[in-house]
């Protein structure tokens, strides 16, 4: 998940404005007959990391 609008969760779950909504997570069984977008790039550990 690349982000979440946070109004509109809060809007629609009905959640005040000083209270925070830090992560959402998706539930559900995946329809056969969806379709899946690619995965978004990432670095390899091995660019960003070094095993000492």
């Amino acid at each position: 998940m690349d982000g979440f609008d946070e109004a509109a969760v809060k809007k629609e779950f009905n959640i005040s404005q000083e209270k925070a909504v830090p992560v959402l997570v998706a539930v559900g069984k995946f329809s056969p007959s969806g379709k899946l977008l690619p995965r978004a790039w990432r670095k390899q550990v091995k660019e960003f990391s070094k095993i000492v």
